[in-house]
């Protein structure tokens, strides 16, 4: 194996509504793609469909893998 350096710095958001700080912060990052990994449980609270919402809003390429 080659020798590697890898980082990956996580943002939680915790709260009833989320999504509009999210929005804010994928607006401030200049995102133009996102993908989410998530499991059924994302899907079942409704979770995906809010990601993918803003995402559509913000004219984001958006990705999902999961299950």
């Amino acid at each position: 194996m080659r020798d590697f350096e890898f980082m990956n710095p996580a943002r939680i958001i915790f709260g009833r509504d989320p999504y509009p700080r999210f929005e804010e912060l994928l607006r401030e990052m200049n995102v133009t793609s996102l993908m989410m990994a998530h499991t059924k449980s994302a899907v079942r609270l409704g979770i995906y469909d809010e990601i993918e919402s803003i995402c559509k809003r913000l004219g984001i390429s958006f990705t999902a893998n999961g299950g």
